[in-house]
């Protein structure tokens, strides 16, 4: 239900009370200070807005910025809200905030989240079906836009919370980035990427300020239940913030340690790259090649990411190793006074590592078919398909018929690749046995490695995630 605070529901009314009171002292965002916060916003936009305060804000003050000259070269903003179809004042909702942007001059979707829910993790899942509706919606669209995010300084802070619980690295304490990019993949024929930027200009600001510019603008807003749900973590950290605070982790400061990580981050990536440069080949994705000299001074972190990369890169659909795996992986291929080397599995990629004690170790990756096969599917003409998340695949739309890619598996041919790399590799699946897409003409097919994972393995765009989405 949208309302002013005085007759929201009474669960989420004593929350928003809660909030109300702590802001008494917080002043609302200055026209200012909005032209400082959209600075960076130099393309055509598209917004999230769910219909709480804090994405309620957000609109009102990109309409501020927009009135201002802000952003003008370019078209109005589309704002999109995301129907999750967990509560029955969902669509009342998004038909609120369509209202709102309307009456602003800005156009509307809804977009619906249909299909079954799963029983337990349903913020989570519901999260990464929100980011592949938008994504994909923006995909389709004629012009590129970034997709602008409400996230606050305090969410930037529970993110860092949560993620120490759960044992994170470098990269999940970093937490949010103001900036990312998404990379999604427009499957047809040809199949082709759309890179997506991230953006969240208010992830420096305290919630607090959010609320006091939706009351002194006289806004309303939605209550969702779901904030006040002491089944969420986030809720969960929540009430506990004043105990944090007591103990000096706050909002700020904790936001701040993220913000110093990211940077740490950001150098590690750099560093990473450079090494990655040296010591590592792609071979065009057939398998990924490690290379650590003997007289090594590679540190363990580096290394791990490499490696984590590697197997990221090359176990395509297989479910991801863990970090504790991937260091005791680590481990092995850095003790170069060790004379074992041979063959494991991990994260679904097979490991050889070659080298005896005091010799350059290599360590050669490629997809794994034993336990976690990658998929065999059937292309229609001028359909295009994300094959085991590692090669586009697609069927020109003047194919005489469908045609069915899988692994080459067994039957691999003699070649110049390692021979056991071949298995995993794509093929044009015939009575005659797999014929070979990978590296070969096999008309009307195409079949190729995507830009994307050359970056993921050059660590340019770490933190880049791939989606696959129809052709409009």
């Amino acid at each position: 239900m949208c309302a002013p605070a005085s007759t929201a529901s009474a669960a989420a009314s004593g929350a928003r009370d809660r909030v109300v009171a702590a802001v008494t002292s917080a002043n609302p965002i200055t026209a200012r200070e909005t032209a400082a916060l959209f600075a960076g916003l130099d393309r055509p936009l598209a917004l999230a807005v769910s219909g709480g305060v804090d994405s309620m804000a957000l609109l009102h003050l990109i309409a501020v910025w927009r009135g201002q000259g802000g952003g003008i070269v370019h078209p109005p903003p589309i704002v999109f809200t995301v129907d999750h179809g967990l509560r029955a004042e969902a669509a009342g909702e998004a038909a609120f905030v369509a209202s709102v942007a309307r009456a602003l001059g800005f156009a509307h979707r809804t977009l619906a989240w249909t299909g079954a829910k799963p029983d337990a993790g349903i913020q989570d899942a519901a999260r990464r079906a929100r980011y592949e509706l938008l994504l994909g919606e923006l995909a389709r669209e004629p012009v590129c836009r970034d997709l602008v995010l409400a996230h606050t300084r305090d969410d930037q802070a529970e993110t860092l919370l949560m993620r120490l619980a759960r044992g994170s690295g470098l990269d999940g304490l970093s937490a949010m980035r103001p900036v990312e990019c998404r990379v999604v993949v427009r499957l047809g024929h040809p199949v082709h990427e759309v890179v997506i930027r991230l953006c969240r200009p208010l992830l420096g600001v305290p919630k607090q300020r959010l609320v006091a510019t939706a009351q002194a603008q006289g806004l309303k807003w939605c209550d969702d239940p779901s904030n006040v749900d002491q089944r969420f973590e986030r809720v969960r950290l929540r009430r506990e913030e004043p105990a944090r605070a007591a103990l000096g982790l706050t909002a700020e400061a904790l936001a701040r340690t993220a913000s110093r990580l990211a940077l740490e981050r950001a150098a590690a990536l750099a560093r990473v790259s450079s090494l990655a440069a040296a010591h590592v080949s792609d071979h065009g994705g057939a398998y990924g090649e490690f290379v650590v000299p003997a007289e090594t001074t590679l540190n363990p972190a580096d290394a791990g990411r490499i490696l984590a990369r590697l197997l990221d890169v090359y176990g395509g659909a297989a479910l991801a190793a863990q970090l504790s795996q991937i260091e005791t992986l680590v481990e092995r291929a850095l003790d170069i006074r060790a004379t074992a080397v041979g063959r494991l599995t991990l994260g679904g990629c097979i490991i050889d590592i070659t080298g005896g004690a005091g010799a350059a170790r290599r360590l050669f990756v490629f997809r794994e078919c034993g336990r976690a096969p990658p998929e065999t599917i059937v292309l229609q003409p001028g359909q295009g398909h994300f094959w085991d998340q590692r090669f586009y695949v697609s069927l020109a739309p003047d194919a005489q018929a469908a045609v069915t890619i899988g692994p080459t598996g067994s039957a691999a041919p003699a070649g110049p690749l390692p021979r056991a790399c071949y298995a995993g590799l794509p093929a044009l699946l015939t009575p005659d046995g797999p014929r070979l897409l990978f590296g070969q003409a096999v008309l009307p097919l195409v079949c190729q490695w995507p830009p994307q994972h050359v970056a993921k393995l050059r660590f340019i765009a770490g933190n880049s995630m791939a989606l696959a989405t129809k052709s409009p």
